[in-house]
């Protein structure tokens, strides 16, 4: 039922800023008195021309913010079935071997890595050689610590003991966790 209104109210929406844009001059209520509008018409058809653009742009934005989330939602139910992977809802104790895919864009990546991981004391830093390891499948080597809301992973197929730190929100849980 909750989808089904929300549904409706992108409808509602849409209409909203059609009207808006089919508007014509001279028809919006501008709260002038007749008097005012008599007095100074070039004015108050400015005010008039001045508020449904304002009215036009905020019904525009919500419009658009609702079809970024029809978008988002039907992307969910369409792939839902078939995504291999999720997004963890906090930081949480990962066994030693549990598949992980690190986020694939870069900017992202280095963006989450400076900064403190949600409910973190501290960011797990950036290293240049962090640039690699986005949108790669890693093992957990070991959750880190609180203070960083991290894990410490290895990339998989990969000979050495070489590993980095990621905070939590960096990382995808394979479906086969």
């Amino acid at each position: 039922l909750r989808a089904v209104a929300w549904m409706a109210q992108g409808a509602v929406l849409a209409a909203e800023a059609r009207r808006m844009r089919e508007q014509a001059p001279g028809t919006c209520a501008s709260g002038n008195s007749t008097s005012d509008a008599q007095r100074n018409p070039i004015a108050a058809a400015a005010q008039q021309q001045r508020q449904r653009a304002a009215a036009a742009a905020i019904a525009a934005r919500d419009l658009q913010a609702w079809m970024l989330d029809l978008g988002e939602a039907v992307r969910a139910v369409v792939a839902g079935p078939f995504q291999r992977e999720r997004r963890l809802a906090g930081w949480e104790t990962l066994r030693k071997g549990v598949r992980v895919r690190v986020v694939d864009g870069l900017d992202e990546l280095r963006r989450l890595c400076d900064r403190p991981a949600p409910g973190a004391d501290e960011s797990v830093s950036w290293n240049d050689d962090m640039a690699a390891w986005a949108g790669s499948v890693c093992t957990v080597v070991r959750t880190g610590d609180a203070a960083h809301k991290n894990y410490i992973l290895r990339r998989e197929g990969e000979q050495g003991e070489r590993t980095f730190s990621f905070p939590y929100d960096a990382v995808l849980l394979m479906a086969d966790h």
